[in-house]
């Protein structure tokens, strides 16, 4: 016996023999199928075609509901397109094809031409990027921050402009000023700084305080904040040159690293009228809130007039700044040391501060104590000479005293003749003038080398060779300016500057003018 496919009915066997044996069973062959067929069939209305309510086969939706959405998020919603078809997407792709095809061959040509001067656009700027510079072509300036700077506005220069801290002065002018704060993170930290003058003696404190950016007699001065060392001696600040000042190199930009001035003079009185008008007095007073009033602490340390620099960096009174702020009265390191000997005793040096930002005493430099600090000043150098340009072998700068920069007109030294037709000697810059002498005038007779005047004098000018003019007229040059140095000559192994070692002559001694 075999049932319907679809609705599982009960089928009578169409074979005779089985149906002979085959008992009607009103229950399955008649009422089970009719229930079978009852609930699967569906009434429609003869009007609308449609299945009459009720008459709905409910269907498994799960999960359908999201890939619908899914689906019309990746398709997009018909009305936002451009197009003017909307109503479906196989529409608006082929008006969008009609109009492409629809475009003619200039246009695609115009199309072509711009793709091509972009891409060379793009290889010409990958080209300049990489070129170097020749003497043929100047090349693409590449600024390194050592030797070419670029400022703010753009401009390319040679000298570094991009000084840290504000450009615009708040109070006061370039003789005395006052710019305002400076982040550590524009110039350097206190325990950088230390680092790099090589100071390690003292205990570390404030490293990460702002510098005060102050203008003074045309100089650009950063000054500390804080006392960023304590426990420190004078004369361990002055074992590693940064007293008087160390020159260092900052971001590309020349600083000498010293200590304030507390007086004019040096030495000095260790108060009263002998710190008046003083880099201390002229710089850590016109920012302190008592210039506001003159209510110093010490009033006959500071002279008359003192100008009041308003600004709102403070904790003090207006916005000023306070024995606190600046860590004067209390702390450790409040007595900053400066540069100056006292006048009363040499192995005492003045300090400043301690007991407020008038106070002014003396300690004695080899003492070490917490409330003695270490204030650095970073001074700005203009027209640093770089020791590549200075000359052999001391040099054509040095510092003075104070430490100022003194450019010396002249240098000394001392060479070996090699016996050669010439030698050069280097300088490390370009003499206005050369003078030569050997080192000794042994007896000799004639024309010997030792006795001759072209051999024991000799003087070249910038453009005027000293030479050795024989009877025809030909001219040898035994000493002569150029570029960095001067060469020497001799002339048959018999005149001149650059003899032999083995002559008793040697060695030479010269002096380059700068």
């Amino acid at each position: 016996m075999a049932n319907t496919e679809r609705l599982d009915l009960f089928k009578v066997p169409s074979d005779p023999v089985e149906q002979e044996t085959t008992n009607f069973n009103t229950e399955t062959m008649l009422n089970e199928n009719w229930t079978k067929i009852d609930k699967n069939v569906a009434l429609i209305d003869p009007e609308t075609g449609k299945l009459l309510p009720g008459q709905e086969n409910p269907v498994d939706t799960t999960g359908l509901e999201q890939q619908i959405t899914n689906l019309e998020t990746k398709l997009g919603n018909l009305p936002n397109l451009s197009t003017t078809a909307k109503d479906n997407l196989v529409g608006a792709i082929n008006e969008l094809k009609t109009k492409i095809d629809s475009l003619d061959d200039s246009t695609g040509q115009e199309f072509t031409q711009i793709a091509n001067a972009l891409s060379d656009l793009a290889d010409e700027l990958a080209e300049h990027s990489a070129e170097v510079a020749s003497v043929d072509k100047p090349g693409h300036v590449k600024p390194d921050g050592e030797t070419i700077y670029v400022k703010e506005n753009g401009e390319i220069t040679l000298k570094n402009t991009n000084i840290p801290g504000n450009d615009t002065l708040i109070a006061g002018d370039m003789q005395a000023g006052f710019f305002g704060e400076t982040p550590t993170t524009e110039l350097i930290s206190g325990d950088d700084l230390a680092d790099l003058i090589g100071l390690t003696t003292g205990t570390a404190q404030h490293s990460n305080e702002p510098w005060l950016k102050f203008a003074h007699e045309g100089k650009i001065l950063f000054g500390a904040k804080k006392p960023l060392r304590y426990d420190v001696s004078w004369d361990q600040i002055n074992s590693v040159e940064a007293v008087i000042g160390k020159i260092i190199t900052i971001g590309g930009l020349v600083y000498k690293a010293r200590l304030m001035r507390a007086s004019p003079a040096d030495p000095s009185e260790t108060a009263n009228e002998a710190v008046h008008h003083s880099e201390w007095n002229n710089l850590m007073l016109p920012i302190h809130e008592q210039a506001l009033d003159g209510s110093w602490d010490y009033p006959d340390n500071v002279e008359e007039n003192v100008p009041i620099w308003n600004h709102e960096l403070g904790t003090g009174l207006d916005g000023m700044y306070n024995d606190s702020d600046l860590l004067l009265e209390s702390g450790d390191g409040r007595a900053s040391w400066c540069q100056e000997t006292s006048i009363l005793d040499s192995a005492w040096r003045l300090y400043r501060g301690s007991r407020g930002v008038s106070d002014s005493r003396a300690g004695v430099a080899s003492a070490t104590s917490p409330i003695y600090g270490w204030r650095p000043v970073l001074e700005l150098v203009d027209g640093y000479v770089p020791n590549s340009e200075k000359g052999q072998p001391n040099g054509v700068a040095t510092l003075d005293k104070d430490g100022e920069l003194v450019q010396k007109s002249f240098i000394t030294g001392i060479y070996t003749g090699d016996g050669e037709s010439e030698q050069f000697i280097e300088l490390g810059f370009t003499p206005s003038a050369v003078q030569v002498m050997p080192s000794s005038f042994p007896t000799g007779s004639g024309t010997t080398p030792t006795n001759n005047f072209l051999t024991r004098f000799g003087l070249a000018l910038e453009g005027i060779d000293y030479v050795h003019q024989i009877a025809s007229g030909s001219q040898y040059p035994l000493l002569k300016i150029v570029k960095n140095g001067f060469r020497v000559g001799n002339y048959e192994h018999t005149l001149g500057f650059n003899l032999a070692p083995t002559s008793q002559i040697n060695p030479y001694r010269y002096i380059a003018y700068k």
